[in-house]
């Protein structure tokens, strides 16, 4: 790695260690201005962990960090001042009002109303603003969270799991919201479980298994070096086909949906389709036939050799 004062962030061998575990070890990469940055991992990985880092609320054990050139400090206000943060577990005054929560902030900033009137309104909170934040969802929390970050209009954010247990409507808006500020220039440093929210929306994403940098690339690199294009054929068996027998007759991956149908799936590029789709036939009856794209899901997958979960959303 060759960082250079262009990056944002810089890590450099960051190795943070508790007793005798080593939660981080020896990562290396930077963040781009301008980029969003993806920071994949299940829970235990070491996100969290180098978010604080980030943010200068505990230090690496070995390695340097390195964030607009600086060490990272809470005391560093000329670093401080150019970040906002959206944390997993975040402090928020639930008796208090939307409105009440960003005055409080933006007094701290020295930020008047006419901001925190703005934000509300482009996050679509302005007709809740008066009312308690206990009365809010939790897409309105994170929306309000969101606001409290951009107040002091920092150029960088770090967000931590901003769209976990939101539902689909919400977390589609929050990752909209994340996309349009880097179209505004802000740098995003996104920590996630969700390998489907990084394919979507970010530049670059640093895989992560057990404290250990697995991958470094583009969502298209990543997916483009590790699986192979792939066709689902959807068969329907005849009614009372012994599962065992029948499934031992697919010679290809198989596996028994709901009631009597069996999806296979089939490898384009080394498969015979002729020869495939009348072995099939023989089996039961064709239902569909459809092309699944490579995901991050298959690349960790791949990249940790099955030992977690390779769904979209990695377990917390």
């Amino acid at each position: 790695m060759n960082p250079t004062h262009e990056s944002v962030i810089e890590a450099e061998n960051l190795c943070k260690q508790f007793g005798s575990r080593h939660v981080l070890d020896a990562l290396d990469f930077t963040v781009k201005p301008g980029e969003i940055f993806g920071f994949v991992g299940p829970n235990g990985s070491g996100k969290t962990t180098t978010i604080r880092i980030l943010l200068g609320l505990t230090k690496p054990s070995a390695g340097r960090c390195r964030v607009f050139g600086q060490v990272p400090s809470p005391a560093q206000d000329t670093v401080m001042q150019r970040i906002g943060a959206v944390l997993e577990r975040p402090s928020i005054y639930e008796r208090l009002s939307g409105w009440q929560n960003l005055r409080f902030a933006a007094a701290l900033h020295g930020i008047g109303d006419k901001r925190i009137k703005q934000l509300l309104e482009n996050f679509e909170l302005w007709d809740s603003a008066h009312q308690a934040v206990s009365q809010y969802s939790k897409g309105m929390r994170q929306r309000l969270l969101l606001c409290r970050a951009l107040l002091h209009d920092p150029e960088l954010l770090i967000l931590d799991e901003p769209t976990s247990g939101l539902d689909p409507a919400s977390q589609r808006w929050m990752r909209l919201a994340i996309q349009d500020m880097a179209c505004h220039g802000k740098t995003v440093f996104l920590s996630t479980h969700s390998l489907e929210e990084a394919d979507q929306i970010c530049h670059r994403v640093a895989v992560l298994y057990q404290g250990r940098l697995a991958a470094l690339d583009t969502p298209a690199a990543l997916k483009g070096g590790v699986a192979e294009p792939a066709a689902v054929v959807l068969l329907q068996m005849p009614a009372g086909s012994p599962s065992g027998r029948a499934l031992g007759e697919v010679p290809w991956p198989a596996r028994w949906l709901d009631g009597d149908r069996v999806e296979v799936t089939l490898n384009l590029r080394n498969t015979d389709w002729s020869q495939a789709l009348a072995h099939l036939q023989k089996l039961g009856t064709i239902l569909s036939i459809h092309t699944r794209e490579t995901d991050l899901g298959d690349v960790y997958h791949v990249l940790t050799e099955g030992r977690e979960d390779s769904g979209r959303d990695l377990q917390k």
